[in-house]
């Protein structure tokens, strides 16, 4: 049975903001639905679709770095990885809160900046790769360690800790003692930056901090369970690089991604853009229903954002006594 696995970021949260919009195929496919809970995180639901142990920390630096940088697994699995992101450390009474790209206005050469200037402060250290740059600014928000050894520690997501006291969410485990030292002393060498004087007189947020997590090494990546992927995500991406998966853009529409589904499963996750529920209304559920309606699709599998799945095969359309949860105005 070839099933299309459709991610569909914030879909409920954007329905309880949109409930006044006309969007039959979507309710349809949603009351229709068997509904299931996923008890991990997004990011987890993402790692066991491509055959990730639940139990297993997902090395998210890794898997984002095949996406960004370069898609050479097996360089990857050579180097213990953290993403290093850049953020801005704010006091709000007692506690200190995190702020990071989406309102840093960051420059990708005020990032390249950044990590050039701390491979050079860490160019002595032994816990940074010899032979090429340890800090690597793939993208203004997104940067990278690479690490010549294998560290114990614990880390939470960047999307974890966005926004609330930072305290809580502190690196733990057995090296968390030098993460600490170097947390301390990367915040001193940020605070004297020139560039961030500079950001300061503009009046945009200084880089006061990067926020470690995603630590791990990459694994022998198991047998590929899809026919293909299709997403802009970087996790995503960086899983299909892992799996050797054939990975495209996400078209337009569904049409395409409808017919790699007769060769075997497919994975795509919609992108966010402006009045996305119509736009997912016209593009995607609309075909999509119409491909279960005539069997061109066995199974429908779609993840809202929210830790629920929605699984829907075709003879459930026909399922009258299922309620109707969600209406169309």
């Amino acid at each position: 049975m070839n099933t299309l696995h459709l991610f569909a970021p914030l879909l409920l949260k954007q329905m309880e903001a949109f409930n006044h919009l006309s969007l039959p195929a979507l309710h349809r496919c949603l009351n229709k639905a068997s509904v299931s809970s996923t008890p991990t995180s997004v990011l987890h639901t993402q790692a066991q679709l491509f055959g990730w142990d639940s139990q297993t920390p997902v090395p998210a630096a890794a898997l984002t770095y095949l996406a960004d940088v370069k898609p050479d697994v097996a360089a990857a699995q050579k180097y213990f990885w953290l993403r290093v992101d850049p953020v801005h450390l704010q006091p709000d009474q007692q506690f200190l809160r995190l702020f990071d790209a989406p309102v840093l206005q960051l420059q990708q050469p005020e990032a390249d900046v950044f990590c050039q200037d701390l491979n050079t402060f860490y160019a002595d250290d032994p816990w940074l790769e010899g032979d090429a740059a340890g800090f690597i600014a793939a993208r203004p928000g997104r940067w990278y360690l690479r690490c010549s050894e294998h560290l114990q520690l614990h880390t939470q997501t960047l999307e974890t800790v966005r926004g609330l006291p930072v305290h809580e969410h502190l690196p733990s485990g057995e090296d968390a003692r030098w993460w600490h030292s170097r947390w301390n002393e990367i915040q001193m060498f940020l605070h004297q930056h020139s560039l961030n004087e500079s950001r300061e007189a503009q009046g945009l947020l200084t880089i006061n901090s990067l926020w470690f997590w995603g630590e791990g090494r990459l694994p022998a990546a198991p047998a590929p369970r899809f026919q293909q992927v299709f997403a802009e995500d970087a996790l995503v991406t960086g899983l299909a690089h892992w799996t050797q998966t054939p990975h495209a853009a996400v078209p337009d529409h569904a049409h395409p991604v409808l017919q790699q589904v007769d060769a075997g499963d497919v994975l795509c996750v919609l992108p966010l853009v402006q009045n996305a529920l119509e736009a997912w209304e016209t593009r995607w559920f609309a075909p999509v229903l119409e491909a279960l309606q005539k069997k061109q699709l066995s199974c429908l599998k779609l993840y809202a954002g929210n830790g629920q799945v929605y699984s829907l095969k075709a003879q459930h359309l026909w399922y009258f006594w299922r309620g109707m949860k969600f209406q169309s105005s």
